[in-house]
């Protein structure tokens, strides 16, 4: 059984290249120093690549029985227990360079080994180069990457990294769909500047043309407009759409000045917005685990539990804010009365949402829906009116201060619990 805490290397070639077997006792032989019980695997074509492979090196075939390339590198991920390097062993990349990525390790859940960032260098034409920088920042914007080396197959995962994300491709371009995940999971990048000294064998995944290209774009770009990445609030905040982009900020705003911030604030549904960096005496609390995963850097307290049961004792916040939360989960008193549960006598609760007995929002919900069909619209399962939500309060001991409307849209109720009965 594979040490959960140890080292793995996976080795792989472009298609139609040998692996070299210089290259993988180098990478081993620097593996080793780093963690003696480090693990190598090398994945190669089926037929006349074993001989290359040292004896305490593990030999995945690719083409073997039907075994694409994809497959072969997820049986190998699926077997690593700790932190991942993976590079391509047929020359092209050097293996002293896996010194500069173990030691980046903690910056970041993925570190890359980058040739298009600050001290970068790869030795193409400048054509070949102008075209492959222009690609990968293409898939960077559309894919809302942090990373300007997509292409690089040379870089280190952190320990479950890996495992944790959903991978289908079957080709090379699996490394583009790992980054593409693991924005989607909240996971961290960093690129460490690679020199690299022999010529790249390929522009992108071997085989592909524009059609494949476009194609693999549009992919992208559906996975990562999903409402369930991890940062989905944040680029919606910073969006280059205006719409959504006044929308987002209008929303921050308006909650901002209805949260008294005098105390201790629980953000119920945080997710990745901003309200929450705003609140520097806040705790927030969402289902959505690779939310708070991306939201990790702040340093803030971070709870993933549901709203139904609020892991505080009672009365151990100030105040409370849900923000367009409530909406996504079934219609329960019980929510109303966990956050009375959690507010000390006196505190205040803030909550908005979609405004359903008005006539802008089914609207909204409706353009929206065509405009962005993989967009919250069929996530909201509860619709509540101004009306309803302040019956809903004050039947949960509240006493609404407050009502205002964003853009005759979404209704915000500000409400106080009531103090103890003497």
């Amino acid at each position: 059984m594979a040490d959960e805490h140890a080292l793995t290397l996976i080795i792989s070639a472009a298609r139609g290249k040998r692996i070299d077997a210089q290259a993988v006792r180098s990478a081993s032989q620097v593996c080793r120093r780093l963690d003696p019980r480090a693990r190598i695997m090398v994945l190669g074509e089926a037929a006349g690549q074993t001989e290359v492979v040292p004896e305490h090196v593990e030999f995945i075939p690719v083409g073997a029985s039907g075994c694409s390339y994809g497959a072969c590198f997820r049986e190998a991920v699926r077997q690593a227990a700790g932190p991942v390097i993976t590079m391509l062993g047929d020359g092209t990349h050097n293996p002293q360079f896996i010194r500069a990525l173990h030691t980046a390790r903690w910056r970041a859940d993925i570190v890359v080994g980058s040739r298009f960032t600050r001290f970068g260098y790869t030795p193409m034409p400048l054509a070949r180069r102008l075209k492959t920088r222009w690609l990968n920042r293409l898939f960077a914007r559309v894919a809302a990457l942090p990373v300007r080396d997509l292409t690089s197959e040379f870089r280190l995962y952190q320990a479950g990294v890996l495992r944790s994300v959903h991978l289908a491709a079957e080709d090379h371009t699996i490394h583009l769909e790992v980054l593409v995940q693991a924005a989607i999971d909240g996971f961290s990048m960093v690129e460490v500047p690679y020199h690299q000294s022999a010529p790249p064998d390929r522009l992108w995944a071997p085989g592909m043309r524009w059609g494949g290209t476009l194609r693999l774009l549009k992919k992208f770009w559906r996975m990562r407009n999903d409402y369930n990445a991890a940062d989905y609030d944040e680029r919606a905040f910073n969006s280059w759409l205006p719409p959504q982009r006044i929308w987002q900020r209008s929303r921050y705003r308006l909650a901002l000045s209805m949260i008294p911030r005098q105390g201790r604030t629980l953000d119920i549904g945080c997710g990745s917005g901003k309200i929450l960096e705003a609140l520097p005496l806040a705790v927030g609390l969402d289902i959505n685990l690779r939310k708070l995963r991306f939201r990790k850097p702040l340093g803030l307290p971070l709870v993933n539990a549901s709203i139904f049961r609020l892991p505080f004792i009672d009365e151990s916040f100030d105040e409370v804010v849900a923000s367009e939360v409530i909406e996504h989960v079934a219609a329960d008193e019980h929510l109303f009365a966990e956050i009375n549960r959690v507010l000390r006598p006196g505190g205040v609760a803030v909550v908005s949402t979609p405004d359903y007995g008005g006539f802008w929002w089914p609207v909204i919900e409706r353009v929206y829906k065509i405009i962005v069909p993989i967009g919250y619209a069929d996530d909201h399962i509860t619709h509540y009116t101004a009306g309803s939500l302040r019956a809903k309060l004050e039947r949960a001991n509240f006493r609404v201060l407050e009502q205002r409307h964003l853009f005759k849209a979404i209704v915000f109720l500000k409400a106080r619990k009531a103090d103890r009965t003497p």
